[in-house]
């Protein structure tokens, strides 16, 4: 006479495909990813890992990089127009916003001898411009009458818009401090 067969339920393949894809993708991870969570097999194999964990690890020490929460990284200063300044809209891709193209000899933002091409444009008369389509950032540059109040960060687009960029709650107080900041000839 014969044994029963031993039921078992039937793998479930469509619904362990999906948790291994969720798995893998991050999808369900509550943490936010760091550059260490991104190495995959392939990157360890070819040896890619190295140079991405190093670039994480070594931008603190690299003598270009601009501390993004740091506000010796900024400047802020008043100028007469005309400016002198021709600014050129940054990439999408590097964040938007704009930069410094050039500082024309014979105005006031040469004169003040402290900007210079490449410098991101963040505040204009205590408006956060940083990220906006050209025209919207040079807006409050445009209806200002008389002296214009400007705040450059000095770093690499990469520093402000890129991994390193300032959390909100920084920037919040940031601008702050700036709405805070009279004219030199009221300090």
């Amino acid at each position: 006479h014969a044994e029963l067969p031993e039921v078992r339920d039937e793998p479930d393949f469509k619904g362990n495909f999906a948790r291994w894809y969720e798995d893998a993708a991050g999808l369900r991870q509550q943490d936010e990813m760091t550059a260490e969570d991104r190495v995959t097999p392939l990157d360890r194999w070819f040896g890619w890992d190295r140079a991405i964990l190093q670039g994480r690890a070594s931008a603190a020490n690299d003598p270009y990089f601009l501390d993004a929460v740091d506000d010796q990284s900024y400047i802020t200063l008043w100028l007469d127009k005309p400016l002198g300044l021709e600014f050129l809209e940054n990439p999408r891709d590097e964040g938007g916003g704009v930069v410094v193209g050039m500082v024309h000899s014979g105005y006031s933002a040469y004169s003040a001898g402290v900007i210079s091409a490449g410098y991101l444009l963040i505040a204009a008369d205590d408006a956060p411009v940083y990220g906006l389509p050209f025209d919207d950032a040079i807006k409050p540059i445009a209806d200002c009458e008389g002296m214009v109040k400007l705040t450059f960060f000095t770093g690499s687009p990469s520093y402000f818009y890129g991994e390193f960029r300032p959390p909100s709650e920084w920037l919040d107080g940031f601008f702050a401090r700036l709405r805070a900041m009279r004219p030199p000839e009221d300090q």
